[in-house]
């Protein structure tokens, strides 16, 4: 199959985004070109493409960022959600001093009392708003850690990571 054609108006609009500072790919998608093909341009133009620089982010990002945590309780939704790292938000997270496994624990507490009380295991994960395979987990930890002097331990296998239980 051929290559692609693109026009000369196409290239020169690439050009012009990438002297505004745009990156490769996001100018090459807006003028309807491949992004390897903005690779190529740049190439016969004798450019190179530079190492993008950290983003910088105000401290109403960060704000906006603490808010929407409080509301939500899962950082990487609010990442995903703003469009900010993942790893940046939970970076934000820790030296607000929000530590999410704290907040997972106490769901995992709740999850389990609500289990105490009757309330099916669907129901009790869809009243926390955690999936189900996440609550199966809870469940099982629950009823392994029940006999007498269990502790969860990590330990390794010829396979990888792997949990085991020691009395």
């Amino acid at each position: 199959m051929p290559a692609r054609k693109y026009t000369e108006e196409q290239r020169l609009q690439f050009m012009a985004l990438i002297d505004r500072g745009g990156s490769v790919r996001a100018a090459a998608l807006a003028v309807g070109a491949h992004p390897d093909a903005g690779y190529r341009w740049m190439k016969a133009a004798g450019l190179s493409t530079p190492r993008s620089t950290q983003r910088r982010y105000t401290d109403a990002h960060k704000t906006e960022f603490l808010r929407r945590l409080g509301q939500v309780g899962n950082v990487s939704a609010v990442a995903r959600e703003l469009g900010v790292n993942r790893v940046t938000c939970y970076v934000w997270a820790h030296k607000a001093g929000i530590f999410t496994a704290d907040y997972s624990d106490a769901k995992r507490q709740e999850f389990l009392r609500l289990r105490r009380e009757g309330l099916p295991r669907r129901a009790a994960a869809r009243e926390l708003g955690v999936e189900a395979h996440q609550a199966l987990d809870w469940e099982r930890e629950s009823a392994c850690s029940r006999r007498a002097g269990s502790t969860p331990t990590a330990g390794w296998s010829s396979s990888g990571l792997r949990r085991s239980w020691r009395t």
